[in-house]
């Protein structure tokens, strides 16, 4: 490649942080950034770049990568070791902006960066409640399986609307498989609804109306408010509407887990995991 003569519109920079002179193998982002690495470092910590380094061996070209400068310094650094000017520490990714952090992401499981994808599966966890849909994406495209249950639970329960989730569900089959998902939970969420009005030992009570209220209102607002641990907060909330009088039928209700709750249960056992739908 002859440098000298490269367009300012494709001027060469080069990695500060990836410029050794004993490096011998090269790559070149997208916006057209040098990565000076050592072969033995890409073929003990990252299986993609390990083949990449063998192939450098008989062509010493910088190998050109699609993704972006920003995305590669913080790759990088989860395969050479980090110096004592970094106080010998990989990158902290939850200090990055989501989008970076999902590119860092999927970069890692595109050159199957061990280290990197580790970090970034464990931020997951720590922060599904805020980004479910993006997690979901990631983890249905790389098959996690037991972090998409989870993202997809959460994902229900905290997306705004469906559209958000035709933007972000971006992975071949995701969108389908989360709509066959969100529509299970839907569905027992309003049965929820009916079995709490037709059932519950203290409808005729005025006053416990207000029940059926909070609960309706509640669950539009978030369809897996009858799942256990909301349940429990919104029937604390409930209890506190009994009324004063003596001889009403809601004083017949049956304590804090009422007996009808269990037609509910059983509607949830027939929610699979996001994992097992298949199409």
């Amino acid at each position: 490649m002859d440098y000298e003569n490269a367009t300012p519109v494709q001027e060469i920079r080069v990695s500060e942080l990836f410029n050794s002179p004993t490096a011998d193998v090269t790559f070149l982002s997208s916006d057209h950034v040098l990565f000076r690495m050592h072969g033995s470092h890409l073929n003990v910590n990252s299986l993609g770049f390990a083949r990449v380094s063998e192939h450098t061996v008989m062509e010493p070209e910088p190998v050109r990568l699609e993704e972006s400068s920003e995305v590669l310094e913080l790759l990088f650094q989860f395969i050479e070791p980090p110096p004592e000017s970094r106080d010998f520490r990989q990158p902290a990714v939850d200090t990055l902006l989501p989008p970076l952090f999902f590119k860092l992401a999927e970069a890692a499981e595109k050159y199957v960066v061990y280290a990197a994808t580790n970090v970034c599966t464990t931020y997951m966890r720590q922060c599904i409640e805020i980004h479910p849909l993006e997690i979901l994406n990631y983890c249905a495209r790389h098959n996690y399986q037991n972090l998409a249950d989870v993202a997809a639970r959460s994902a229900v329960s905290h997306m705004r609307n469906l559209e958000e989730a035709v933007l972000k569900l971006t992975a071949p089959g995701v969108l389908p498989r989360y709509l066959i998902y969100y529509s299970k939970w839907r569905g027992v969420a309003w049965k929820s609804i009916e079995i709490f009005q037709q059932r519950a030992p203290w409808r005729r009570c005025p006053y416990w109306s207000h029940a059926l209220i909070l609960y309706r209102d509640q669950v539009e607002k978030d369809i897996m408010s009858f799942d256990q641990e909301p349940y429990e907060k919104l029937w604390a909330e409930v209890e506190e509407l009994k009324c004063g009088n003596g001889t009403c039928s809601c004083k017949a209700m049956p304590g804090k887990w009422p007996s009808w709750f269990c037609d509910i249960e059983l509607n949830l056992l027939d929610i699979p995991g996001f994992s097992n739908i298949s199409i």
